[in-house]
């Protein structure tokens, strides 16, 4: 079943959101979609991990859905937190230097859980972040 987003009375399906990806120039996918290429920054992941699923839909709907530009998101980015470093998912930048993040998002495939719940979990703590009130159903 795909995942679906009500905005502005439109419904928008992962597939759809995929498919605008791919023509924005966004992403690319590779060796028969078993990779996809985040474009923007050149970065190439394994698509047949369902968490990478889930953050690529986070991308493209922060790209395509909330029109943060593409340029200002970031994926897999080392992030100092103490005296360790972590690696964020994705983060969005409020200036084109990259110096400022606006939004840091961890984003997890569930294992136990559908796809479509792992989405949810995502998307949510996505709209929390950004400060968006409208969540999916």
């Amino acid at each position: 079943m795909a995942h679906t987003v009500v905005k502005r009375f439109a419904i928008i399906t992962a597939m759809d959101l995929i498919a605008d990806g791919l023509k924005q120039g966004l992403i690319r996918f590779e060796d028969s979609g078993k990779y996809i290429v985040y474009l923007p920054q050149g970065k190439r992941r394994n698509y047949e991990n369902p968490e990478e699923k889930v953050q690529a839909e986070a991308f493209l709907r922060l790209a395509l859905i909330y029109r943060y530009p593409a340029k200002r998101i970031r994926n897999y980015v080392s992030v100092q937190m103490g005296s360790e470093v972590k690696e964020a998912d994705i983060i969005v930048y409020d200036d084109d230097a990259l110096k400022s993040p606006l939004i840091v998002a961890e984003c997890m495939g569930i294992a136990f859980a559908t796809e479509s719940t792992a989405t949810r979990t995502a998307t949510k703590d996505l709209n929390h972040s950004a400060g968006v009130t409208n969540t999916l159903q």
